[in-house]
């Protein structure tokens, strides 16, 4: 019996004297092949050379990001997907052994972008597209406050994986979510959101299904604006006034007049000189793109980039191999243009953004919009959004909306 795989016995954090295990323990000959692979995954994310199927993840050096790591690993050798909080449920080998084991009796295939955050119930699945960071730990919080009868899967970022190259536009990743979020769900209605630097990956998604003739029941937008007048104003007139040249000077000089403003404007917050400058830019924009029409995709307008301060400054709280990671997400962001979208959409909104779209309550996303824009309020910031009392809050919104959309089934 000893060599069988055990698949049920989940060990305990101490030892019968009540002593903790300590890492590096000789293993024992008898173990499951399952345990052997998982073992070889282990050391190469940790970088350690001795582990036993019995010691914890997380004392054994491991953090949060070498987590999702492992994760991404595990989905990948056994081609099946695992909730977003399985390395913190099941720390040592041996459970996940055991879980996988499970799992492969009953396996499931999603698209490797997808993590399953909770694949229970009978409501339709909501889709929750990853934000600045690439990961979707931020839904796992919101979860548990939705109905535990709807499914919840999150879309990670391409890019987590050193075989992975991130995408190269928005449009690129919309296509790829789009083939991973019918994996899980084949036809319409879709239920998705975004938050953060997510919204205009969510956008992108629900125009293209959209475009497919498939219907979004419920696009969720979370905190987050559409993209800034300046950067639609430098692509639409470069593209406008010389698609295939030089970018020409005009946009440029209109590009730094609208940031030297925006400083002006964190000076002078009720300028009133920055409210018709921006009316402006986002005015001449309009006209370019109504006048010029759809552009093609073989002269696409030159990529805007953040300075390298700001780019250090934005991507300095994330670990540092992680960031590469972050700057290609930044990067797609910036340099999206939004089509028009012809559904309905609700914005969930901390406040409005009075640098980017003073006295605009939809943030920019009206201007974008043919459907409704309904806008509703959500308590705390940008940064706290997502903790406790909030994202109560937040998720109470959501599933009150969602309960009354024409998805349900």
């Amino acid at each position: 019996m000893e060599n069988e795989e055990r698949t049920g016995d989940l060990p305990q954090p101490e030892d019968a004297a009540g002593t903790k295990r300590t890492i590096g323990v000789p293993i024992p000959p008898a173990r499951s092949i399952t345990e052997e692979r998982l073992l070889h995954i282990w050391k190469d994310v940790l970088d350690v050379r001795d582990i036993s199927p019995d010691d914890d993840f997380f004392q054994s050096g491991g953090n949060s990001l070498d987590a999702i790591h492992l994760l991404i690993r595990i989905q990948r050798e056994y081609h099946t997907n695992l909730p977003a909080d399985t390395i913190y449920r099941h720390p040592t080998i041996r459970q996940q052994a055991a879980l996988v084991a499970e799992k492969n009796k009953h396996l499931v295939q999603y698209h490797p972008l997808i993590v399953p955050i909770r694949n229970e119930g009978v409501l339709p699945p909501l889709f929750c597209v990853h934000p600045i960071d690439g990961w979707v730990g931020h839904y796992k919080d919101l979860a548990r406050f939705l109905s535990s009868d709807r499914p919840i899967y999150g879309i990670r970022a391409q890019g987590w994986e050193p075989a992975e190259m991130p995408f190269a536009s928005i449009e690129e990743a919309a296509q790829e979510y789009i083939r991973a979020i019918k994996t899980v769900q084949k036809t319409g209605p879709y239920h998705c959101i975004g938050f953060s630097g997510g919204v205009p990956y969510v956008y992108e998604l629900a125009c293209q299904l959209g475009k497919n003739g498939e219907m979004t029941a419920f696009l969720g937008l979370v905190d987050q604006s559409a993209p800034a007048p300046e950067v639609q104003a430098f692509k639409t007139i470069t593209t406008a006034v010389s698609p295939s040249k030089r970018p020409p000077k005009i946009p440029f000089i209109a590009y730094k007049g609208f940031r030297y403003l925006k400083n002006y404007k964190e000076r002078h917050p009720d300028s009133r000189l920055y409210s018709l400058f921006v009316r402006l830019m986002r005015g001449v924009s309009g006209a370019i793109i109504h006048v010029s029409g759809p552009q093609s995709p073989a002269a696409p307008a030159p990529s805007v980039t953040y300075s390298p301060e700001t780019e250090k400054f934005l991507t300095s709280t994330f670990p540092p191999e992680q960031q590469p990671l972050v700057r290609a997400i930044m990067k797609t962001v910036m340099n999206y243009v939004p089509s028009d979208y012809s559904g309905d959409v609700i914005l969930f909104s901390t406040g409005p953004d009075n640098v980017f779209f003073p006295g605009d309550q939809t943030r920019g996303w009206g201007s974008h919009i043919t459907g409704n824009v309904t806008v509703i309020g959500v308590p705390g910031n940008h940064n706290n959004l997502f903790k406790d009392e909030n994202c109560r809050v937040l998720a109470e919104k959501i599933e009150e909306i969602l309960s009354k959309s024409k998805g349900i089934r």
